[in-house]
């Protein structure tokens, strides 16, 4: 058992943690493979080079070396996944305890106490004002605890 409010923001701070994390490896992607600049307030990438001695026949038609600049970034295939919101579907069982909305997985769990199974749809988005989320809770935690206690 968990409840409903705890769940919600475990969530999101799930959601945040992993966009954060696939920012930083981003980030660590541009400054391994890229020369950052600024240049009034905006970020200039340059690529970072490497020079590679290549074989060719010269114009006399003997064999010789050519040096060629390739771009780091095109010698690997980084990944650069972003996160910037996440859906998911939970079915469970809710039910007020002690004031409070809980939720569970088991469906016997509504059996000892007043409450219904459920399922319910989020899709929460990365970043974002926390007063908005804690009322977006309270909205739909008064939502679901009418419905429970119908």
């Amino acid at each position: 058992m968990i409840p409903f409010k705890s769940f919600i923001r475990m969530l999101c701070n799930a959601v945040n943690t992993a966009s954060a994390d696939c920012q930083t490896g981003l980030d660590s992607v541009l400054s391994g493979s890229f020369i950052k600049e600024s240049d009034n307030e905006t970020c200039i990438y340059s690529p970072r080079e490497v020079k590679f001695r290549i074989p060719s026949t010269g114009d006399d038609g003997q064999p010789d070396y050519r040096t060629v600049s390739v771009p780091l970034a095109a010698l690997a295939n980084p990944q650069t996944i972003h996160l910037d919101k996440i859906r998911f579907t939970v079915k469970c069982s809710l039910a007020v305890r002690s004031g409070e909305l809980i939720m569970d997985r088991s469906s016997r769990f509504r059996l000892f106490r007043k409450g219904m199974d459920t399922r319910i749809e989020f899709t929460l988005a990365a970043g974002g004002n926390p007063q908005e989320l804690e009322n977006l809770i309270a909205h739909y935690e008064a939502s679901l605890r009418n419905e429970v206690e119908k």
